[in-house]
């Protein structure tokens, strides 16, 4: 994959996870017997991001997967769960939201469909059983979009909600604040921009900022044209990238207006598929998490489909 800008250079690690097996680096040397002492083996996996995590090591690196293991099944919360912030007496508050409509196999106009959604609360003890569940915010009906996140910045305990909407220019976001997790109030300077219609949202305390990495597109000659672009099948699903101080103020700000035709981000600002992957692979958004001191993005991928064989 290709990716080019100061986010992922910060030290997140993109669509897998990949561990080291290997011996610790080794202890701080003695004078003049730098590497002269045995090393000390360690069963641990270490995730790495680049070559500052790897550099000076004893041994042989091997490079492997980790993959993901389910843990067990919990209750449902009632609502999708997006936020998850951790309490002094252990327990975790829990957020997540309900609503908005996908648009797609709908009939007619997808802007003049009206609904509603709703920002949920709970709090749960272990990840399996949710208690006192409530809804702390309903919106006013709306062309809303069934995708939203949520994300807490814990310097300023701040929440920040992104939601989609689609407007006749296309899919955008508007953002919601709430510095309780209670009391919600639409952001100054919605929409914030304009997009793909699916994303995820973290906080990052290394850039102190927020980051969205939001399915966007490319203008690209696919092998088997599908429905990326009804028109012309010449569109592949891309990663955009953009981070925020406050929520309501995002860089790159530039707007993607693929169903209008343009504009699109260009090359460099997008995460995109390399001569190594397979040629008709497409990245449909990326969800993060924290890991140490680390982010972790995990990535949705997409191939071409309803191909038409002749």
């Amino acid at each position: 994959m290709n990716a080019q800008f100061p986010f992922w250079q910060s030290g997140a690690v993109i669509y897998s996870l990949l561990s080291v097996a290997s011996a610790f680096p080794a202890p701080p040397p003695v004078e003049k017997t730098y590497h002269q002492q045995p090393p000390q083996i360690s069963p641990l996996k270490l995730l790495f991001t680049d070559e500052q995590d790897v550099s000076d090591v004893w041994g042989k690196l091997t490079f492997g997967a980790n993959p993901l293991r389910p843990l067990g099944e919990c209750e449902d919360p009632g609502f999708e769960v997006k936020c998850c912030v951790p309490r002094l007496d252990g327990n975790w508050e829990v957020y997540g939201y309900t609503g908005g409509h996908d648009i797609y196999g709908e009939s007619g106009d997808p802007t003049k469909k009206l609904s509603r959604w709703n920002i949920h609360h709970a709090v749960t003890r272990d990840g399996v059983h949710y208690e006192e569940r409530e809804v702390v915010f309903t919106s006013e009906p709306g062309a809303w979009t069934h995708y939203a996140t949520i994300a807490h910045n814990p310097v300023r305990n701040e929440f920040v909600c992104l939601k989609g909407v689609l407007l006749r220019e296309g899919f955008c976001n508007n953002t919601y604040h709430s510095s309780d997790g209670r009391r919600w109030t639409p952001g100054t300077n919605n929409p914030v921009y304009y997009d793909g219609d699916s994303w995820g949202q973290l906080w990052s305390p290394r850039l102190q900022r927020f980051v969205t990495t939001t399915k966007s597109f490319q203008i690209v000659k696919k092998h088997l044209p599908d429905h990326g672009n009804t028109r012309t099948g010449q569109v592949r699903r891309v990663c955009s990238v953009r981070w925020s101080e406050d929520g309501d103020h995002w860089e790159p700000s530039d707007p993607v207006l693929i169903h209008n035709g343009s504009p699109l981000l260009p090359v460099d600002l997008l995460v995109t598929p390399d001569k190594d992957d397979p040629p008709d692979l497409e990245f449909y958004r990326g969800v993060g998490f924290g890991y140490a001191d680390r982010v972790v993005v995990r990535a949705k991928l997409e191939r071409a489909v309803r191909a038409k064989l002749e």
